[in-house]
């Protein structure tokens, strides 16, 4: 039977794969795992979570399934494969803008931005260094710089993004409080947003 199944923990960065999926509506099936487990590694080279399997790729019954890991990755495939599905079932929802379209090359854009300023120059390198020093090493620079980072470039994301509406505000902390209709993208939610929340959510 045609289907989709996600490989992973919810704790894990699979969150923003769930959080996509069930935003469209679609039916999936979700095979919860740890990193480094037998299950990640049979379909990750890295041994991460998330990854995605896709059986749902033609008629052609011999062909092999299509896999892919990174989650930012597996939710612009989702929003762009059922731009249909999520614009009839969920009211309008569209995930992810068309390929060709100035808001496409926005939405790289920060998505590209989140996962490597945010995700892995700050939090992740924040974390390496702090919450499991024993594994990587402590390196108290490290942390230092990362949440300085992470900091500024949330702020400076919301200044670029949020703050055209004038419907945020930013305290001494960073701490932003915009109305409901204030999205990355504008007034569109989009997976930039899954990714932005998750991060900040970290």
């Amino acid at each position: 039977m045609k289907r989709l199944v996600l490989v992973g923990d919810g704790r894990f960065r699979t969150f923003r794969n769930l959080w996509a999926l069930e935003e469209l509506g679609i039916q999936y099936e979700q095979k919860v795992c740890f990193p480094r487990s037998t299950e990640a590694t049979n379909v990750n080279p890295f041994g991460k979570v998330p990854s995605l399997i896709d059986y749902d790729i033609d008629d052609n019954q011999k062909q092999k399934p299509f896999v892919m890991y990174e989650s930012a990755a597996i939710n612009t495939y989702l929003g762009d494969k059922y731009r249909s599905s999520s614009t009839t079932t969920k009211g309008g929802v569209e995930l992810v803008p068309p390929a060709g379209t100035t808001q496409r090359g926005l939405y790289e854009q920060l998505c590209y931005c989140i996962m490597t300023e945010i995700d892995a120059q700050g939090l992740w390198i924040h974390r390496k260094h702090k919450a499991l020093a024993k594994v990587f090493g402590s390196c108290p620079e490290a942390v230092d710089h990362a949440f300085d980072h992470t900091l500024n470039v949330v702020r400076t994301l919301t200044m670029e993004h949020l703050l055209k509406s004038s419907s945020a505000t930013i305290d001494a902390a960073t701490t932003t409080t915009v109305t409901s209709s204030s999205y990355l993208l504008g007034e569109s939610f989009t997976a930039a947003d899954i990714l932005f929340v998750h991060c900040l959510d970290w």
